[in-house]
């Protein structure tokens, strides 16, 4: 959020990458935001009043998956833009900061997905009880 800021007006080759960066992390922070909301708001005799915060944070979870897909693809559509910013090239031209940090940012994201779902299989297929108390079923 912070490089997007910073950096908005610098890259020429695609608009979107520090305007991505901006809104993936305030979705982020909100999701933050919300889960621990939800969890200082649980009481199990009102299980009913935790499907509303259920259902937005869902909704977040949604848009943020779509936002990654759409960032994902302004900043490998754009792999290696020029990191010169002379007048002949700045069509091509994206500050390096930005860039690479925004390439970054999506590359760890997409690893930490990749551990998540297999820690989740190994979770699911060689501790059942686990997966049971953490899932509920």
């Amino acid at each position: 959020m912070i490089v997007g800021s910073i950096y908005l007006n610098d890259c020429p080759v695609e608009k979107n990458i520090p305007i991505f960066l901006i809104v993936a992390g305030i979705t982020g922070i909100l999701l933050v935001l919300l889960s621990f909301l939800q969890s200082g708001c649980y009481d199990e005799d009102k299980e009913s009043d935790l499907s509303c915060w259920r259902v937005l944070i869902l909704v977040i979870m949604v848009f943020w998956s779509a936002w990654l897909i759409a960032g994902s693809f302004w900043i490998y559509s754009n792999y290696q833009p020029s990191y010169s910013n002379d007048t002949k090239e700045m069509k091509r031209y994206c500050d390096k900061v930005l860039y690479l940090f925004s390439f970054w940012a999506i590359n760890l994201t997409y690893m930490f997905f990749v551990i998540f779902l297999i820690a989740a299989v190994f979770l699911y297929l060689c501790m059942p009880d686990i997966w049971s108390q953490i899932w509920g079923y």
